[in-house]
């Protein structure tokens, strides 16, 4: 009997050392970026809107030491989400401009939360909005957004340690279209505006995803620089009709066309429209009709050529060809 108890015993601390050891690992990930995307006017959190409707997209950031200086930039879809005044929703101009105004709310894009601001303590870090010509900047035709919040300047100031969660910034989108609206950290592969949306540190740039620089606490004169250990990016698209250039590229404009050819397209399962709905591709031009597609599948059967002049094209899904009733609203380009 006494060998069972003690053979129990053993099993038991094992099993309790597996468990200690996970929860020591999991207290090493604490560090992250978290991007949340909230209904414009409520904190219920959303994975997918219709075309038309404006959604809110929070930055925060959680258990950061010594923070120095930090990017905490976004990439998204400039074909399904663009970016809006937060008082107006009035869409912004397609081209890269400051989008920090302090002295005039109307033209300010971004909000910003509880980190940026205010005195340093334990909890709390209190950065400050980064200005130098580039940043802050939103570039719609691109799909960037590039942000820097720093400690101040001289970096040598004391630097405080964010134990729990804050949040840094938010921003205002529209819909405009259907898709993955792709809404994330900047990456590497990302054009144009990778380097300057991840951000550069005495040359070196981490190729992997993302930097951040913090003080050394025995040294403050020197800058440590610490890749995130984790970051979590939402999944949000959004339901119905796409259209794509023949190399594939996402439309959300007539210039993103580029004299090719175009299609239509949709995700039957995602967007939960029955075989026998019809996807319709139509082509105008100075408002007079210049040709049609009709799909009998996820994309429309053919290539359309648009004309030169003064081009609309409508994509539309009926939920058959006899009764001709739509299921989304059309999506007009």
């Amino acid at each position: 009997m006494g060998k069972k108890i003690l053979t129990l015993l053993l099993i038991l601390a094992i099993f309790l050392s597996f468990s200690a050891v996970a929860n020591s690992d999991d207290s090493e990930f604490e560090t992250r970026l978290d991007i949340e995307i909230r209904c414009e006017c409520c904190e219920s959190l959303i994975t997918t809107a219709n075309v038309g409707d404006i959604i809110r997209v929070t930055v925060s950031m959680t258990g950061f030491e010594n923070l120095s200086d930090i990017y905490p930039s976004l990439h998204f879809n400039q074909s399904v989400v663009q970016v809006v005044y937060p008082l107006t929703r009035e869409r912004i101009s397609e081209s890269r401009q400051s989008a920090w105004h302090a002295n005039n709310p109307n033209l300010r894009l971004f909000t910003t939360g509880n980190a940026i601001g205010g005195v340093a303590s334990e909890f709390r870090w209190a950065g400050t909005v980064r200005m130098d010509g580039i940043y802050p900047f939103v570039d719609n035709g691109t799909g960037f957004i590039g942000m820097w919040f720093a400690t101040g300047i001289p970096w040598t100031l004391p630097q405080s340690s964010l134990n729990g969660t804050q949040e840094i910034y938010s921003i205002y989108f529209e819909i405009i279209g259907a898709g993955n609206a792709d809404i994330r950290l900047p990456q590497v592969p990302d054009e144009p505006y990778w380097r300057i949306a991840i951000g550069y540190f005495q040359g070196r740039i981490n190729h992997a995803m993302y930097n951040i620089e913090r003080l050394d606490p025995f040294n403050p004169a020197n800058s440590i620089f610490d890749s995130f250990v984790d970051f979590k990016q939402p999944e949000f698209r959004v339901a119905g009709p796409e259209l794509v250039t023949r190399s594939g590229r996402q439309v959300g404009r007539l210039s993103d066309i580029q004299g090719e050819p175009v299609f239509a397209r949709i995700d039957r399962e995602f967007s939960n429209i029955s075989e026998s709905a019809r996807l319709i591709l139509a082509v105008f031009e100075d408002g007079e009709f210049y040709t049609l597609r009709i799909s009998g599948g996820d994309r429309t059967e053919g290539y359309a050529e648009l004309p030169v002049g003064n081009v609309t094209v409508k994509v539309l899904v009926w939920n058959d060809i006899q009764t001709m009733t739509p299921i989304f609203e059309p999506l007009i380009i």
